[in-house]
């Protein structure tokens, strides 16, 4: 048994929030074809864009058109091209009679601005109003409930007069301290008395100065070393 063949199609039906310019562009960039070639897709009419492939093949058209804002279908090949049964045409029912002349000849057409239906009267709401009145204007409608003033003694209290020292400024005494052993330098003296330390004590008497380019003193020399005997030596 051979596998089922499958054709996709398209109804014209955008995707939800579709816009068909854009449509019609993108499916134009999709399958490489220009804007016209691709515009009876957008017709309302059923177009067949792909034939005889597989079901997974299908899906992957359905897709692909679906993304770029066209709804798409695909069927059974088989079942597409099986004969369609012609549906038995209904009755027609008879049409209902028209009204004779006769039957509109009450009836007449009022005026413009002619009032088809009386409103119903509305009965005033009873609301007993005998208790208030209306107040001048300016007339303060709620009264400021008084306010006791506050208890306060302030018989200790009294002002004093300007330039008076609210605060009673206290005396400091002076601290005694003893400065009759102190008194001041003159400018330029020495603080501390300073000794000098006493001189050096180098005996002198045995050095000398020699002249200029003299040698200070003679190099001592290494003895001679003894060249060693080799002559029982010799190479294998």
């Amino acid at each position: 048994m051979s596998a089922a063949s499958y054709q996709v199609y398209v109804t014209g039906e955008l995707m939800a929030g579709a816009q068909a310019d854009e449509v019609r562009a993108r499916l134009a960039q999709l399958f490489k074809q220009p804007p016209d070639k691709v515009a009876p897709m957008l017709s309302g009419q059923r177009v067949v864009i792909k034939k005889g492939v597989e079901q997974a093949t299908a899906e992957k058209y359905v897709a692909a058109v679906e993304k770029v804002g066209l709804r798409c279908f695909f069927e059974d090949v088989a079942a597409a091209d099986a004969p369609i049964p012609t549906p038995t045409p209904a009755p027609t029912p008879a049409p209902a009679p028209e009204p004779s002349i006769g039957a509109l000849a009450d009836v007449s057409v009022a005026p413009p601005g002619t009032v088809i239906v009386e409103a119903a009267p509305v009965a005033p709401a009873a609301i007993d109003t005998s208790d208030y009145s209306v107040a001048p204007p300016g007339t303060v409608i709620v009264e400021a409930a008084p306010v006791a003033p506050a208890a306060i003694d302030t018989s200790d209290y009294s002002v004093a007069p300007v330039g008076v020292d609210v605060v009673e400024h206290i005396e400091v005494p002076m601290p005694d301290i003893d400065t009759s052993a102190y008194n001041v330098a003159a400018s330029g003296e020495d603080l501390v008395d300073y000794t000098p330390p006493p001189p050096a004590d180098i005996d002198t008497s045995s050095l000398d100065v020699a002249p200029a380019g003299a040698d200070m003193g003679e190099t001592p020399r290494d003895a001679a070393v003894p060249t060693p005997d080799v002559s029982h030596l010799k190479l294998e």
